[in-house]
């Protein structure tokens, strides 16, 4: 014997008919499998594709890395400029005939 509790805020959706329909003829009819398969008519096409998918995605990633490390590098470049001349940012020189003064 199985007890199900609903509580009275429980609520039970349902798909739509046009949502049932297209999750229905996605479904492979011999064993309810949704997705592609690996193996079947297409093998060989799915394969090349799979490959190809994995050579793009590592392209990708690699050049993806490239900015991220020039990114990073120009950072540090640009930093360190700004420590050396930090106390020349915000000074303020203030000529007093002979003597100048400066002010933080």
């Amino acid at each position: 014997m199985v007890f199900i509790f609903l509580f009275s805020g429980c609520k039970v959706y349902t798909l739509s008919n046009p949502e049932q329909t297209f999750w229905e003829t996605m479904q492979d009819p011999t064993d309810g499998y949704i997705g592609i398969r690996n193996k079947g008519k297409n093998f060989v096409k799915i394969k090349e594709h799979e490959a190809w998918l994995a050579d793009e995605m590592a392209n990708f990633r690699d050049e993806k890395f490239m900015y991220y490390i020039f990114i990073n590098v120009m950072w540090i470049i640009v930093s360190c400029v700004i420590l050396k001349y930090s106390y020349m940012l915000m000074s303020i020189e203030i000529p007093l005939g002979d003597i100048s003064l400066v002010c933080f």
